[in-house]
C-alpha cells in the first residue's frame, strides 16, 4: 500500500485527472470504448504502471542478417 502513496510525479497526476475525466465523460455520453480508455489510464495512474524513463525503447542491439 506505501507504493501505491509514494513516488506521485507530475505525469502520473496528469494520468489520474485524465483517466477520471474521461471515464465520466464516457458515462455522460454511453460510450463503452471510451470508458475502457479511461479505466486504462487510471489502472496505470494508480499501479504507477507505464513506459520507463527510456520511452518504451525496443532493444535494437542485434544485429540482422540480410538475405540475399
Amino acid at each position: 500500500m506505501n507504493t501505491l502513496l509514494k513516488n506521485w510525479d507530475l505525469l502520473r497526476i496528469v494520468r489520474l485527472v485524465a483517466g477520471l475525466v474521461i471515464i465520466f465523460m464516457s458515462i455522460a455520453e454511453n460510450q463503452i470504448i471510451l470508458s475502457i480508455i479511461g479505466v486504462l489510464l487510471l489502472i496505470q495512474a494508480v499501479l504507477n504502471f507505464g513506459c520507463g524513463p527510456n520511452g518504451c525503447d525496443i532493444n535494437s542491439n542485434r544485429r540482422y542478417k540480410r538475405r540475399s
